[in-house]
């Protein structure tokens, strides 16, 4: 009985946490299905993307994928990203076992954003997959003056960023 309660729990915390980010970024429903990108460069010439898939916070290991960036778009973040947004989704119109996210997570901040916004647009999706984008904690500043940023969301059509708090649903279902 203690892990089904556990799992309840868990299963609670995760739809909050949709709830919460959906409030967030004004989504018109908590996102069920999520898709998140990350591009990596080793030495500045292999270039890859990765992308993750949770379903209800839970991971789909069969829907992960990895692509890689042709040589064009090596070393170049926003090109590399533009074209792992675009390949991604067209996996997702292309064949029966992908589904579209609900909401596509980008590693990175406005520059990666815009770079996906590029991509949805141009696959004509502008109206079908809500984006936001991730920026990992940074710490600014000089000497004793030195603070972290937190994880924040860069959503479209908002200058600002969004704060994400520590130990807070949204920010749980993102990590």
């Amino acid at each position: 009985q203690l892990a089904d309660a556990a799992a309840v729990d868990a299963a609670a915390r995760r739809r909050a946490g949709a709830e919460r980010l959906a409030a967030m970024l004004g989504l018109a429903e908590p996102p069920a299905r999520l898709h998140c990108l990350d591009v990596s460069t080793i030495q500045g010439t292999h270039t890859v993307a990765s992308r993750v898939c949770f379903d209800d916070g839970v991971p789909q290991k069969a829907q992960y994928r990895r692509f890689r960036v042709s040589a064009a778009h090596a070393g170049d973040d926003f090109a590399a990203m533009e074209e792992a947004v675009a390949r991604s989704l067209r996996l997702c119109l292309e064949r029966d076992d992908e589904d579209l996210p609900d909401l596509l997570v980008v590693d990175g901040g406005k520059g990666q954003l815009a770079a996906a916004q590029r991509a949805v647009a141009e696959l004509g999706l502008a109206d079908d997959v809500p984006l936001c984008g991730l920026a990992k904690d940074r710490r600014r500043g000089h000497g004793d003056e030195r603070r972290s940023t937190g994880e924040r969301l860069f959503a479209p059509g908002r200058e600002a960023a969004l704060p994400l708090p520590d130990g807070a649903p949204e920010t749980l279902l993102l990590a």
